[in-house]
């Protein structure tokens, strides 16, 4: 779910999709803190819009959850793996 979901989901779907499985987790494990990650921006650029609307939607959701949102803005295509998909 995220990366890989983007390109064919709309961003809001992606966000629910992220924050129902951690919601599923925080009910089955109520002892579990909950943190979200924000999706890495991609080497494609085509998804970087989506991928910046998911993250945005994401940040509002764990805000109402209260939840802390992990920005990960700082990490450019530099830290990505040869294919521009993955940290190094």
């Amino acid at each position: 779910m995220g990366t890989n979901d983007i390109r064919d989901d709309d961003p809001r779907e992606v966000a629910e999709g992220i924050v129902n499985v951690a919601f599923q987790i925080e009910q089955n494990s109520p002892n579990t803190n909950i943190s979200i990650s924000s999706i890495l921006l991609r080497s494609d650029k085509s998804l970087n819009d989506k991928i910046n609307e998911t993250n945005k939607i994401l940040r509002s959701l764990c805000k109402s959850k209260g939840w802390p949102f992990l920005d990960h803005r700082n990490i450019d295509i530099s830290c990505l793996n040869r294919r521009g998909l993955h940290l190094k």
